[in-house]
């Protein structure tokens, strides 16, 4: 059995529910609308930071950041390339092309586990989690760690 494990960064406060998909719920992202619950996560903790760095606009709030390591089954992922998804899913700011993507999985429960490619570094994918999905307790869920990074990223 292959196993998968992708990361997650978020403020430190919301580390109990970091796989909830409220932030996402509430606010929508590039592959969910306001109102779908979906937890974001990356292939790597290198990719996750640089996800979250085109979201920050003031880089000392990533000093009260976790990250939280994530291990699920490959048998659990889906996975939607470049070619499969519809024009326009990775514009920014993202619209409503990718957004129904990630919507139309959620409710289809097709899979725990959604890959899709990452906008801000080719190559690289995000996987984005259900976590209302009936497999959802089979995700392995590890223990939150600062986020360390170099002091130069602080600098604005």
């Amino acid at each position: 059995m292959t196993t998968i494990t992708a990361w997650r960064i978020t403020p430190k406060k919301y580390r109990d529910t970091a796989f909830t998909g409220a932030g996402a719920k509430e606010y929508g992202g590039r592959f969910n609308s306001v109102g779908t619950a979906v937890a974001y996560t990356s292939d790597s903790l290198a990719l996750a930071t640089l996800e979250l760095l085109t979201k920050v606009n003031e880089r000392r709030r990533l000093r009260d950041r976790v990250c939280i390591p994530v291990t699920f089954r490959e048998t659990h992922v889906q996975t939607r390339n470049a070619a499969e998804l519809p024009d326009g899913w990775d514009i920014r700011p993202y619209g409503p092309a990718s957004q129904r993507v990630g919507d139309e999985w959620v409710r289809s429960d097709a899979s725990l586990v959604l890959c899709v490619p990452s906008v801000v570094l080719p190559h690289a994918y995000n996987y984005l989690i259900n976590p209302h999905h009936p497999d959802a307790q089979d995700l392995s869920v590890g223990d939150p760690e600062p986020l360390h990074l170099d002091p130069r990223i602080y600098r604005t």
